[in-house]
């Protein structure tokens, strides 16, 4: 039997047994655990594959609701953290497919971003808002304070600055996702990326997350009888949805512009091989002759088509090209009397060898540009490489148990040449190797050195049954819209799609962005050097600059407040 003391204390103007309040308590956090990790999760399902992107517009204002009303940030960080859990770990649950423990790994370092988060809009919203008002250290009494109407907008427009200061921070540990991405069908308000790159899109997300969250706030504050008009709460919503509507209206006439302007260029037929073969870095040799033969059998039913030239996707046969084993030596064989047969080019992607001496090599991924002699005629390498996949960063100053658990037996070499590869007459394609297809400085880059196309190949096959595919060419189209430029991505297991300038996918080889099938097809694509460089492309991340300007200063301000008020307080203390 338990006894309960008789001990009263004051809970919220009532009293009531100590163990009852401490009951109370403990269940309203456990009510806001809950919240804030299906608030994270809710923001998952903006992503491929349920592609809810209207989620993405309120999924994170339930953390900033919490935010303000923890001034003091009790427990505000683990609440934050949960939410970044629910968030990360949905969203990247298709690591499974590695290995059943990594999204559980990922998922509790990359939640630490949410934690900091909160923490930041908390003490921006105690300081920067309120200034000499916290000094006050009555939160009832200063929940009462009249509010000027702007306020609403500079705390929303704060919101989305640190929320894009800490994506850019995030996104250099795993670059994966930016909640921009969720809006990769809306073509209408994507095409702001031209200006701002995917930071603006996100920004937009974000900054209306926290004009909701303080619409909310000003709400409840309004049902306990605070004064404030409805112009002061509902200030930073319709900031940002005017914000968000003039950018669908000019999206809407820059998408017309630029489909009128790609119509206008030259066709060029790009044949396609989609092999479907299953993950086999680490094949035998039968494995790899079964590879070789699907994609050089139908390479031979695609010259029926009458392509201009054939791309394969990344290493679609396991072997290197330059090896040294029968395989490779097949390899090579088959390839030449392919190309001598169509008499047309082939770019095929494949690992190769630097030789350092005699007994010391590294090797690349690479993709290769046959001419139609059946001679390699240019190559580009692989610049940025995946992590514990393709190179292990850090490798020397870790302990070997650790390198041992995830070395995959290779450390490849970065490649440092962006020049696009000449394909085709006036065909200039900006490469880039399956994970790379995700680093917009890549696509700019190439663009600047004069691509009039990118071409993405890429090999999915380690996530032969999850969203990764789809995540991974929603990533991809802002590539395009970026850079108002044609994209095509040529894939071994699916998302193998030809993607417009406006970010449109307008064709894709299965009829289904998803559909993994083995299939070979001829895909006509426009090439005009008419559509002019975007500001984006000329100038890249000025708007990641602004943010982090805005961002900074923020923070300076209410660190100014936060130790101006202190020495008034020990100013006060001495007094008294």
């Amino acid at each position: 039997m338990i006894f309960f003391k008789k001990k009263t204390i004051s809970y919220k103007g009532y009293s009531i047994p100590e163990n009852e309040a401490y009951r109370i308590s403990l269940t309203w956090k456990f009510f806001f655990m809950l919240l804030m990790l299906l608030s994270g999760i809710l923001l998952s399902t903006a992503f491929p594959p349920f592609n809810c992107s209207i989620f993405a517009f309120i999924a994170l204002a339930p953390l900033i609701v919490l935010a303000i009303q923890n001034p003091v940030g009790k427990n505000l960080f683990w609440y934050g953290y949960l939410w970044g859990f629910g968030w990360s770990f949905c969203s990247f649950f298709w690591l499974r497919e590695i290995n059943w423990l990594v999204p559980y790994f990922v998922a509790l370092v990359i939640a630490l971003w949410g934690g900091i988060y909160a923490l930041s809009v908390s003490f921006f919203h105690r300081w920067g808002m309120r200034g000499s008002d916290s000094l006050t250290y009555d939160f009832r009494k200063l929940n009462e304070l009249e509010i000027p109407w702007y306020r609403g907008i500079i705390f929303s427009v704060i919101c989305g600055c640190f929320f894009i200061m800490l994506e850019f921070i995030r996104i250099k540990m795993f670059p994966w996702n930016f909640i921009g991405i969720t809006q990769y069908r809306e073509l209408w308000l994507i095409q702001i990326v031209k200006w701002t790159g995917i930071y603006g899109v996100s920004f937009l997300l974000a900054g209306m997350n926290g004009a909701i969250a303080f619409a909310i706030w000003m709400l409840i504050g309004k049902l306990k009888g605070r004064k404030n008009s409805y112009t002061v709460i509902f200030s930073g919503v319709v900031f940002f949805a005017f914000l968000i509507a003039a950018s669908c209206v000019y999206g809407f006439f820059e998408c017309r512009r630029v489909e009128n302007e790609y119509e206008k260029g030259k066709v060029c037929r790009l044949g396609t091989v989609q092999g479907d073969i299953s993950q086999r870095r680490v094949s035998t040799q039968e494995m790899a002759k079964e590879a070789l033969d699907v994609y050089l059998d139908m390479s031979y039913e695609l010259l029926k088509m009458r392509p201009e030239i054939i791309i394969w996707p990344e290493t679609a046969v396991p072997y290197p090209y330059y090896g040294g084993n029968i395989i490779s030596g097949q390899y090579r064989s088959g390839v030449y009397q392919l190309i001598r047969s169509g008499k047309i080019p082939l770019l095929i992607g494949t690992l190769d060898f630097i030789i350092n001496s005699e007994n010391d090599y590294d090797m690349t991924n690479s993709a290769f540009l046959f001419s139609k002699d059946g001679f390699v005629k240019a190559k580009y390498s692989k610049i940025n490489r995946v992590p514990f996949g393709e190179f292990i960063p850090f490798r020397k100053y870790l302990p070997e148990k650790l390198v041992a658990a995830v070395d995959m037996g290779r450390d490849l070499r970065a490649g440092n040449d962006a020049s696009p590869l000449e394909i085709l007459p006036g065909v200039r394609a900006g490469v880039a190797v399956c994970y790379e297809s995700i680093f917009a400085s890549l696509a700019r880059n190439e663009v600047n050195l004069g691509a009039n196309m990118l071409l993405a190949i890429n090999n999915d096959a380690w996530y032969p049954e999850s969203s990764e595919p789809e995540q991974h060419c929603a990533n991809a189209v802002f590539r395009a819209v970026e850079n108002n430029i044609v994209s095509l991505r040529c894939g071994n297991n699916g998302a193998t799609v030809l993607i417009l300038p406006s970010g449109k996918i307008g064709w894709s080889l299965s009829g289904h962005l998803l559909k993994r099938e083995r299939r070979a097809g001829v895909v006509e694509v426009k090439i005009t050097d008419r559509l002019q460089k975007t500001f984006y492309t000329k100038y890249g991340d000025v708007f990641l600059l602004l943010v982090f300007i805005c961002g900074i200063a923020a923070s300076g301000y209410s660190f100014c407040q936060y130790f101006s008020a202190l020495n008034m307080l020990r100013k006060k203390e001495k007094e008294d």
